[in-house]
């Protein structure tokens, strides 16, 4: 992934503060770009936000990679190609499906230089002692099977680490040691069966990436972790102080919350974190609040938004408009009370590639078509309407880059032209040209069989002739 990637980079030191109070991670989004311009490195979109999420390299640019990095000695490999030499001095090394010959080397080379170490999982009986890494950087154990009752202590020695990657490496805790690591700025922790972090990780006052499960409950003090720009909380009854203690947090970027229940100040600590890019709330008991954010105003640097689990938006945020959020690309909201001209609103956002909408209209009574005009939701390719009470009609040049179509519709059939040939239900699916897959769901109880029927072969029908013939699923 990009974002580890530019994480080792940092902890290398390869990357450096920028000008005017610039931070690393905006620096090292610099150089990617800039990679990115040259052709050196391939980025890889996610599907939904359009974001960036990783990068590739081409074979050829691959080839000159590991040239380059064996003429300047940038890092030592180890694998099962035969070949057994280490230059004497190793700064960085990987180790890869290696074999028993290499442990032989070990002795002869001295690994006091190593600063940064990949260990691949076949390779980890192979592995030096942890004690052996004296002033090591970045330490990357990526899904090696760490044995039950393999020794982690001595992870607190390696004063210098600013990396530590322990992912997918079945340890069940962390060693209480781990709290001596004063410069380590990101801690990967994730797809593991640990269940708290131990009190001392607050102590990690420059740690600024905290990769955990939701499962993971943190320890109480983390508002002495500000540094962080990087959290995940997963808040019950025991741990209601964090809220408080998130709000100190100011670094913030990426903020994602799990209650147990709404939590009614979470408005007034929100406030105060003004560089988050990527927030995401859900409430486990299913209860949404209603207008539980009203009153919050989104940083104009927003990116991602998603609380469609958490709570209601009672209409449409004032914030919520072309200028104020340029950036935002991921958008999943439920609003009780939407009009028209809110779906205006919404499709004039340049960068949105992804959006999840819900209404309340069916409770509150409020009936009509929706109509997505020409123009419209430029960037999008992943759509979710519910709740709505009327097909949502789609007219010529909305959505030019849909791709997938997500419906839920609940449609009170007297308001329904069923004299017309198809129903009333064109809803011009036919004018979103890139369109691939559409998923409809009909809640009526006023339909009759036949009248289902006919409504889901007049949308076969506008699928069949559709210039891409996009897979269609209508459920009732």
């Amino acid at each position: 992934m990009r974002s580890k990637n530019s994480f080792r980079a940092r902890a290398e030191g390869h990357i450096q503060y920028g000008k005017h109070d610039q931070s690393l991670f905006d620096v090292g989004e610099t150089y990617f770009n800039d990679l990115v311009n040259r052709s050196m490195i391939q980025p890889i979109h996610d599907r939904y936000s359009g974001l960036i999420e990783g990068c590739r390299v081409h074979d050829m640019v691959l080839d000159l990679i590991r040239s380059l990095s064996n003429e300047e000695n940038f890092l030592a490999v180890l694998n099962d190609t035969g070949n057994t030499s280490l230059p004497n001095a190793i700064r960085r090394f990987s180790l890869q499906n290696a074999s028993e010959n290499h442990s032989m080397t070990w002795a002869t080379k001295s690994l006091q230089q190593v600063r940064s170490v990949f260990v691949f999982p076949s390779a980890l009986d192979l592995m030096p002692a942890l004690e052996s890494f004296q002033v090591v950087r970045v330490l990357d154990l990526h899904g090696c099977n760490i044995p039950q009752g393999y020794n982690l202590k001595h992870l607190g020695n390696l004063f210098h680490l600013r990396y530590l990657g322990l992912r997918r490496t079945s340890i069940a805790q962390l060693p209480k040691e781990i709290g001596n690591l004063s410069l380590l700025q990101t801690l990967d922790v994730t797809h593991n069966k640990i269940t708290s972090l131990p009190p001392t990780v607050v102590h990690l006052r420059n740690l600024m990436f905290l990769y955990t499960d939701w499962s993971t409950r943190l320890p109480s003090g983390i508002g002495n972790m500000t540094c962080l720009e990087y959290l995940l909380l997963r808040i019950d009854d025991s741990t209601m102080d964090a809220i408080e203690e998130m709000g100190q947090l100011l670094e913030l970027r990426v903020l994602r919350i799990v209650f147990n229940k709404w939590h009614n100040n979470l408005v007034e600590y929100l406030r105060k974190l003004q560089k988050i890019k990527n927030l995401y709330i859900e409430v486990i008991d299913g209860r949404r609040s209603i207008g539980g954010l009203d009153a919050w105003v989104a940083p104009q640097h927003l990116c991602r938004l998603d609380t469609v689990r958490s709570c209601w938006f009672s209409t449409l945020p004032s914030w919520m408009n072309r200028s104020a959020l340029p950036n935002l690309s991921f958008l999943w909201i439920a609003v009780r009370e939407l009009q028209l001209k809110d779906l205006e609103i919404l499709g004039r956002l340049p960068a949105l590639h992804s959006l999840q909408l819900e209404v309340d209209h069916m409770s509150l009574g409020i009936h009509g078509r929706f109509v997505v005009g020409a123009g419209s939701f430029p960037c999008l390719v992943h759509c979710k309407f519910w709740g709505f009470v009327e097909p949502v009609v789609f007219q010529q040049g909305a959505m030019p880059r849909l791709r997938e179509l997500y419906l839920d519709l609940f449609l009170m059939w007297e308001g329904i032209e069923t004299s017309s040939s198809d129903g009333g239900l064109d809803m011009g699916i036919g004018n979103l040209p890139l369109l691939q897959d559409v998923f409809i769901e009909f809640r009526s109880e006023v339909a009759s069989t036949e009248e289902v029927d006919r409504v889901k072969d007049t949308l076969r029908r506008a699928a069949e002739i559709h210039p891409n013939h996009p897979h269609l699923t209508v459920l009732r």
